[in-house]
């Protein structure tokens, strides 16, 4: 075996591209889609992350590490590696039974702190903002794909996303009315989920996913809207990245998204997925100060929120597994809807009865 597919990552940005790995004379070649030989890597200078897990990808550095990091799935490709690297040898494959003990030793040192982080508001907002933006979008997009089987969608690729060409220009319309001019350092990016449940969440770097049916559930356009500004404002007031610090713990942040065992271990979790999307009752309370604001600015009348509110109420979410009720950044409680209600001012339409409809069947 003289090479395999894999992924480059530069160690600066979140962007990851998709490579072949090639065994040369004295290096490992980094091949791009044409065959062409974009890198190399000296085989006497590669460095396994970790030590592989018999079910996980492989991830190699260099020696003098400077964030770069190969990820491929082959563990056969390994094996060939290692007489051109021998020091890789010295790392063997660990079970899934030792992940598991490990598991739980994380979750004790997850647990200890997490008290301690609770305990000291002020660690989380200073932790939270120490946190480059490239990793918290590098993490969140590791959160979404956990997200995305949960809800229902069929997998954490691209295709798990529901992209009909005239729903996501209603859509995109909508969020560039919402955003605009908002005092916050992420790009905010809105998906729509391929799923049945009625559900939206953000999530670290600026990420907003709406899940098909929320969109089945809404009546209105302003609904979606009212949505929408409320998780938008759960990203301006940076909820998110406090909640991965609450979480796991800020030096775990750090080992998540620069590929350490231990972070890239726990992140993967569903348990520290929903903690890091549970937000408090004053988080709460200030994402829908946030989307009255917004709703406000956009010139979009604030009631289809307090309508979803109150139909959301009504129905119970009688079809939500309990375990995700955690990820229902929108709890439907009478006090709320009576509060957003309070604050409410006049505005207009949030988009056009055409794009309504193809909002409608953005999933179709």
């Amino acid at each position: 075996m003289n090479d395999c597919p894999a992924e480059y990552f530069d160690g600066r940005t979140a962007a990851r591209r998709a490579i072949r790995l090639r065994l040369g004379a004295a290096s490992l070649e980094l091949v791009d889609d044409s065959g062409a030989t974009i890198g190399a890597w000296p085989f006497r200078e590669l460095r396994l992350v970790e030590p592989p897990l018999s079910d996980q990808p492989v991830r190699l550095r260099q020696r003098k590490d400077g964030g770069e990091r190969l990820v491929f799935e082959d563990h056969a490709f390994l094996q060939a590696l290692i007489p051109f690297a021998p020091q890789l040898a010295g790392s063997s494959l660990r079970t899934v039974r030792g992940r598991r003990r490990f598991a739980v030793v994380a979750a004790t040192v997850v647990a200890v702190i997490g008290a301690t982080v609770w305990a000291v508001p002020r660690v989380v907002e200073l932790g939270a903002h120490l946190v480059p933006l490239a990793w918290e979008e590098a993490l969140g997009e590791a959160a979404v794909g956990q997200i995305l089987t949960m809800v229902g969608a069929t997998d954490a690729g691209e295709s798990a996303y529901c992209d009909a060409p005239a729903g996501m220009a209603a859509l995109d319309t909508l969020v560039a009315r919402l955003t605009e001019g908002l005092d916050t350092p992420y790009a905010v990016r809105v998906r729509v989920a391929d799923g049945k449940m009625n559900n939206a969440f953000a999530t670290l770097g600026g990420q907003v996913v709406l899940v098909g049916g929320l969109i089945d559930f809404a009546e209105t356009p302003e609904e979606v809207a009212g949505v929408l500004a409320h998780e938008i404002g759960h990203v301006v007031r940076r909820h998110p990245i406090e909640g991965a610090v609450r979480a796991i713990g800020i030096s775990l942040v750090f080992e998540a998204v620069t590929g350490g065992a231990a972070g890239a271990d726990i992140i993967s979790g569903i348990g520290s997925v929903l903690a890091i999307l549970s937000f408090s009752r004053d988080d709460e309370r200030e994402a829908d100060e946030a989307a009255i604001e917004i709703l406000r600015d956009a010139g979009i009348d604030a009631e289809g929120l307090v309508s979803f509110f109150r139909r959301l109420e009504q129905s119970g979410e009688g079809d939500m597994p309990e375990a995700l009720r955690l990820l229902s950044t929108h709890p439907p409680t009478a006090e709320r809807a009576a509060a957003v209600a309070a604050l409410a001012g006049a505005g207009g339409p949030a988009m056009s009865s055409d794009d309504w409809r193809a909002l409608k069947r953005i999933c179709r």
